[in-house]
């Protein structure tokens, strides 16, 4: 079932394929250089489910949120990364710009059970607004490992 796909893409695949039985697991997040807090996060999140999906931000958001520096790798590559790993089933990637309402819309038609985040997720209040339209569950699956970023490995490489 490993799959790449677009938001639109993604609505119409579950809408054929996935079923009530699954429980989906939905995560979100930039992924630029794929570490060991990321793999725990994802291995994390795919245990309290069946299919775990990765909503992957664009480049520009990225650009937009973390400097011009970032991301070091493609949305392209990214989504190829995350999907070679056995934790994930579907990788979505994100247009730009991608608003709330896009979020809401595109979580709504997912429909998962869970919504996986970390331990003093910046974003948990939006995650919580997504997951009260369809009666999911935001859950915490892991908390942030400070040892494990992005950021810290890249200042080691500057």
């Amino acid at each position: 079932m490993k799959k790449v796909l677009t938001p639109m893409k993604a609505v119409s695949y579950f809408d054929e394929k996935i079923t009530n039985k699954k429980r989906i697991v939905l995560v979100g997040g930039c992924f630029d250089i794929l570490h060991d807090g990321h793999i725990k996060f994802l291995q994390s999140a795919k245990a309290v489910g069946d299919i775990l999906v990765v909503l992957l931000e664009s480049d520009l958001s990225i650009k937009e949120h973390k400097g011009d520096n970032r991301p070091r790798n493609n949305q392209e590559k990214r989504a190829e990364e995350l999907v070679s790993h056995t934790e994930t089933d579907i990788v979505i990637t994100l247009p730009y710009p991608f608003f709330d309402n896009d979020y809401d819309s595109l979580v709504s038609k997912l429909k998962p059970a869970i919504i996986a985040t970390t331990a003093a997720d910046q974003f948990k209040h939006h995650k919580e607004r997504q997951a009260h339209l369809i009666g999911a569950r935001v859950l915490e699956v892991i908390r942030r490992l400070p040892e494990h970023s992005t950021t810290k490995l890249l200042k080691g490489y500057e």
